[in-house]
């Protein structure tokens, strides 16, 4: 079954390789502008991150509340390619949603960078970027699908007129959507639980 699925994953890069390459450079230029705003608003960022270790330190964190904001955050995303991949212009908004999105990445491993230098390994990983090893695959993957749904339409020429006809034309979009987004739930849960936990033990 795995076997099948890295075969699966690989044609999968080989028909879209153009768009893959497209949303992931979006992506790593988001990441690499968030850590070079983050650079320039150092000691800002230092009084502010400082702060919230503290308060992360000294009393009892909320997990259900980080879970639901974890939750609602990807969600939009998520939601937000979806919709824009349902019109013609969708692939320009889809690369700027995949661009903010690295943007909030690379701010927040700038963030925690500058707090705790090269000794703060561990909590970047487990903070920031182990939890983004699952959400910006998935992410990339809808920014991918969304892109093609969009293409589609140019390709075709026509915008469905009806909500009906919409709904039929994006149905088997939707559903290969949702597979993805579910997958990306992984990552919510380890951004929600896993990271408050490991900060406090900085």
């Amino acid at each position: 079954m795995l076997a099948r699925l890295k075969q699966n994953v690989a044609e999968e890069v080989l028909r879209s390789k153009v768009q893959y390459l497209i949303i992931c450079f979006c992506l790593f230029a988001g990441i690499a502008a968030g850590m070079f705003a983050a650079g320039g608003a150092k000691q800002g960022l230092s009084e502010t991150t400082a702060a919230l270790l503290a308060a992360i330190k000294t009393s009892a964190v909320d997990h259900l509340a980080v879970l639901f904001y974890a939750w609602l955050q990807n969600t939009a995303v998520f939601a937000a390619i979806s919709f824009f991949s349902l019109i013609m212009a969708g692939p320009l908004f889809v690369a700027a949603i995949v661009l903010l999105k690295g943007l909030c990445v690379g701010f927040a491993v700038g963030a925690l960078s500058l707090m705790f230098g090269a000794g703060g390994f561990f909590a970047i990983v487990f903070a920031s970027l182990l939890p983004n090893l699952i959400l910006l695959p998935c992410i990339c993957r809808a920014g991918v699908m969304g892109w093609n749904h969009s293409l589609m339409l140019i390709r075709s020429r026509r915008t469905p007129r009806t909500a009906r006809d919409r709904m039929v034309l994006a149905r088997p979009f939707f559903r290969r959507m949702i597979k993805v987004y579910a997958a990306a739930l992984a990552g919510v849960l380890v951004q929600a639980l896993a990271s408050p936990a490991m900060l406090r033990w900085i």
